[in-house]
């Protein structure tokens, strides 16, 4: 790690570490240009954070690229953070040479920064104070598994094309009012299996997720790869209808602190794979939406939902797979109810191998 270096240039010796395999630059506060450290044979991991003064990634940081040379030829993890006035990345002709092994790329907190189109082979892509992610910084990453998206107020339709997209992080997206519906139901209809959405308080809706399969001239059975769904602290979310309709692969659904959302009697009907349900905090839940055809389900847990007073009907004769009940903290009347040998709906859940009620 090189930390604090007051020069605005870096020393030129660091070129000629041939051997090694990881290096951080952090507050190098007056740096302007970047060293050619793309000559580094065996560079690994390369973190460079805080370097105010830089405002361009020249050419010269990938070193000599030509026939027999390429940039960064053994480079995995590449992370820019924080730098607020870094606007432009430049490269070589040859670029084709350049960062043949890059596989995970975080760029945080670089707000003017595009990223680039030519780092087609990319697997994790962290991108966080951005404000509008434009298509083009996207739409050649066609082998991309992983996407972590914070902070950023728009999210284009062109998510979609991500085909071998299998996780989507949104977190901490403030101003984000709408979900991109016509990419996240492309998403999810090929190989995303896991999708969380954090914090994201001015989220209203949950757009339909994955699609109808027609069989003749009926639609008959869904199509969703999406196994994992969590939401967690979306303040103005009022609905999870729609986006939850077609999700019957889904097996994991989390939904945590969300002041305003009101679940519906019909939400999870098409759940039929769902394996385990958390409703945790939210204040609006007054009743559990129907589970008659949750078969699957293990694992249900409530957790300080202080205005639950009783839990869904047919408990005992629908969930017949329940290994694990969790009651913490919610409404008095539930608790009661739930008393063991002496509450009204004890011998509804007394079958289940695993029982935790806390007041």
């Amino acid at each position: 790690m090189i930390k604090g270096y007051q020069g605005a240039l870096l020393p030129s010796w660091m070129t000629l570490l041939h051997n090694l395999r990881k290096i951080q630059l952090f507050r190098c506060w007056n740096c302007e240009t970047l060293p050619p450290l793309g000559q580094l044979p065996r560079l690994q991991v390369l973190k460079i954070s805080e370097l105010s003064s830089l405002k361009c990634i020249g050419v010269e940081f990938c070193g000599e690229v030509g026939r027999q040379l390429k940039g960064f030829p053994s480079l995995e993890d590449l992370s820019l953070e924080m730098m607020p006035d870094l606007e432009k990345w430049e490269f070589p002709l040859l670029n084709d040479a350049l960062f043949p092994c890059l596989r995970n790329l975080r760029l945080w907190n670089c707000p003017k920064l595009e990223t680039p189109s030519i780092f087609t082979a990319l697997q994790t892509l962290i991108i966080s104070h951005k404000g509008s992610i434009l298509p083009g910084e996207i739409e050649n990453l066609t082998i991309l598994k992983s996407l972590e998206i914070e902070d950023c107020y728009d999210i284009p339709d062109e998510i979609g094309n991500l085909n071998a997209l299998e996780s989507l992080h949104i977190c901490n997206c403030e101003k984000l009012i709408f979900l991109p519906a016509e990419g996240l139901q492309k998403l999810t209809s090929l190989n995303l299996n896991s999708f969380d959405i954090f914090i994201c308080k001015s989220l209203q809706t949950l757009p339909a997720m994955g699609r109808m399969i027609q069989e003749g001239t009926m639609m008959k059975s869904s199509c969703c790869s999406l196994v994992v769904l969590r939401i967690h602290c979306c303040d103005s979310l009022t609905s999870v209808s729609e986006g939850l309709a077609y999700l019957s692969s889904l097996q994991t659904l989390s939904i945590h602190s969300c002041d305003e959302l009101e679940l519906k009697r019909e939400d999870f009907q098409h759940l039929t794979c769902l394996r385990d349900l958390r409703l945790v905090c939210l204040p609006k839940l007054i009743y559990v939406p129907d589970v008659q055809n949750l078969t699957a389900l293990q694992s249900l847990s409530f957790n300080s939902d202080q205005n639950l007073r009783i839990l869904p009907e047919g408990i005992q004769q629908h969930l017949t797979s329940l290994q694990s009940l969790q009651v913490h903290e919610c409404h008095p009347d539930l608790h009661k109810r739930l008393e063991k040998n002496k509450g009204v709906d004890w011998p509804n859940i007394s079958h289940i191998p695993e029982i935790d009620i806390r007041p």
